[in-house]
């Protein structure tokens, strides 16, 4: 079993979960939130963190709502 030291990690997991299911790339996500490639790399990796604002952004990017499950379509 995976365990995340914050649940920020844990939401990057899962959105890393997302943007795999919806076979989404970091170029995808990053022209649909504004922002490099690079950066949503670095937020998905956790070497730096997003503003909460942004996170949201990349939870609608990759398909979902706020307080998404894998099995929201």
């Amino acid at each position: 079993m995976l365990e995340f030291k914050t649940q920020l990690d844990m939401l990057i997991h899962a959105l890393t979960l997302a943007r795999i299911y919806r076979k989404l790339t970091h170029k995808d996500i990053a022209k649909k939130v504004g922002v490099h490639p690079n950066t949503i790399s670095s937020w998905l990796t956790g070497k730096n963190q997003p503003s909460n604002h942004m996170l949201m952004a990349v939870v609608s990017a990759c398909g979902y709502k706020v307080g998404f499950t894998m099995t929201d379509k």
